[in-house]
């Protein structure tokens, strides 16, 4: 990296973005570990997809992004818990329960769970998103692009961001 008075606009730093485009069933008090299947264009060749995880080459402290897209067919709301794993490993106070709404209409209910943290990593670390739901009627779905009644892109089931931020501390 090449500092000049330019600023730090030479500063390359490995970041990765990835996402799902497929829906996973959930088993009800079951954890699942989604996986991602797509790599998004703006990738960097310093973190990588493993096995529909998330893998680190150097070791430091990255910025961990997702957003995850939640439903529910059933006709009363349920519970999910979300969190993140490193090397199989549970992140320290990284879970969050959400409530996704009932079916109401036509329409499956729907819930977003967005977050992002700070993962200290060493060289090789791998990255997970677990989920535990209390219904088998939640699960983490992708969507269709839709022309009617507008138009819009795909809704991926699990998108994911992660960027180099420094060093592990001394």
């Amino acid at each position: 990296a090449y500092l000049n008075e330019s600023g730090g606009r030479f500063i390359s730093l490995p970041c990765g973005s990835w996402f799902s485009n497929q829906t996973t069933t959930l088993t009800a008090n079951t954890v699942t570990t989604l996986t991602l299947n797509n790599t998004d264009a703006n990738a960097t060749i310093d973190t990588t997809l493993s096995n529909g995880s998330v893998q680190v080459v150097y070791p430091g402290v990255y910025n961990y992004q997702f957003s995850a897209e939640f439903e529910n067919a059933d006709s009363q709301a349920h519970d999910v818990e979300v969190w993140i794993r490193v090397d199989n490993a549970d992140v320290y106070e990284s879970a969050t329960q959400l409530t996704v709404p009932s079916r109401h209409g036509s329409r499956n209910g729907a819930a977003v769970a967005a977050w992002n943290f700070f993962l200290t990593a060493q060289a090789n670390s791998v990255f997970d998103l677990v989920v535990a739901a209390n219904h088998p009627d939640v699960r983490v779905a992708a969507l269709p692009a839709s022309s009617s009644p507008y138009v819009r892109p795909s809704i991926p089931s699990l998108i994911t961001t992660v960027t180099f931020v420094s060093r592990l501390p001394a």
